[in-house]
């Protein structure tokens, strides 16, 4: 079975799906292929599923808010984002740069109210991937 080619996958938490499929749509809407965790079929072993996503993935975007602060397993999922060594795009909503863990301002970092000029960045990085492909 060949598995579908993924630009971004996004880590976000349980209670954020609404602001992961605000970002998705416009992701989806700069023409990215776009992967979030909706996509799991009930039952299946989300762990596998993301860690599957993510390897097939070109980069990864991950959203910070209040909620996903005290979530371990959005934690979980940036850990493993980083253990891919593909570029990370953190945005944060509700939140201060401050209030960032320390982990992530290694990242491309930005308030999600950026996103419409980080996406020109974005396209621009997974066509550089692609080209050395």
């Amino acid at each position: 079975m060949t598995q579908k080619h993924i630009d971004v996958v996004i880590s976000h938490s349980e209670i954020d799906r609404g602001l992961a499929s605000l970002v998705k749509s416009a992701l989806k809407a700069a023409g990215m292929r776009v992967w979030t965790m909706t996509e799991i079929p009930s039952g299946s072993d989300w762990q596998a599923a993301i860690r599957d996503a993510m390897l097939r993935a070109e980069c990864i975007v991950v959203l910070l808010t209040r909620n996903s602060l005290t979530s371990s397993r959005l934690t979980f999922e940036v850990g493993m984002a980083m253990g891919t060594a593909k570029p990370i795009f953190v945005f944060y909503d509700g939140l201060s740069a401050d209030e960032l863990p320390s982990y992530v301002h290694q990242h491309h970092v930005a308030d999600v109210s950026q996103l419409p000029a980080i996406i020109d960045e974005m396209k621009t990085q997974l066509g550089t991937m692609a080209a050395a492909h």
